[in-house]
């Protein structure tokens, strides 16, 4: 998977709360195409969301790490009240193809506009899953 010399390819278990039940469904229904998040699914709790992220291609819009997650620091980024995670990049072999491979859009399919957004190129350059 990789240069041994490069940092390995981020995998891991978020749980993201949020203020209602709607909200924690309107984030799943925004999300549920997200290459980076293959499953999103409903917690026991109504008004959280369980999400396994990969990674494909190494990014660099955030801090992945268990102790400095930028969504755990962050939660407001995604409109959720508090962000828990996990990083295990073991999880990255459970996903044997590439979704960046065929799924490249000139969208991103969450409907951000990156563009937009004051983070976009300071470090962060976009969603892997569209083509520019």
């Amino acid at each position: 998977m990789g240069n041994s010399n490069m940092e390995p390819l981020m995998g891991g278990i978020y749980i993201f709360s949020f203020s209602s039940q709607w909200k924690a469904e309107a984030f799943i229904e925004r999300f549920k195409d997200c290459p980076n998040w293959p499953v999103i699914e409903k917690s026991d709790t109504p008004n959280q969301v369980v999400v396994t992220a990969i990674e494909s291609v190494h990014q660099k819009h955030g801090d992945f790490t268990t102790a400095h997650n930028t969504l755990v620091e962050n939660p407001e980024l995604i409109g959720a009240k508090s962000v828990s995670f996990l990083r295990d990049d073991r999880l990255v072999f459970l996903f044997s193809e590439n979704p960046y491979d065929s799924k490249l859009q000139e969208t991103s399919p969450c409907g951000s506009d990156c563009e937009k957004c004051p983070r976009f190129t300071n470090p962060c350059r976009g969603c892997p899953a569209v083509h520019r």
